[in-house]
């Protein structure tokens, strides 16, 4: 499994926690999924998303960068390069 497939299953797993989704809503998960297709994905799940997220991958996101957290591939893609600016940076 290469970095990003890795960040991909980790960001899945935490949406999923953070969202408190069952098996067949979980099944439904992939990187073009948005809070409008997820029903529980609400205004206040989406700051308790954020928190986790926070919370797992050790970083803090600056509001008008969770504005924009809109969809499970956003968060990949905004924690990839955040790994990558912070890998350059070494």
């Amino acid at each position: 499994m290469d970095a990003l497939e890795d960040l991909s299953h980790r960001v899945r797993s935490v949406v999923i926690s953070a969202l408190d989704l069952n098996d067949r809503e979980a099944a439904l998960i992939n990187e073009e999924t948005s809070a409008a297709d997820v029903e529980k994905w609400t205004s206040l799940a989406h700051i308790g998303l954020i928190l986790e997220l926070e919370r797992c991958f050790n970083i803090e996101f600056p509001d008008e960068e969770i504005v924009d957290l809109a969809s499970v591939g956003s968060i990949i893609q905004t924690l990839d390069r955040r790994n990558n600016n912070v890998s350059s940076l070494d």
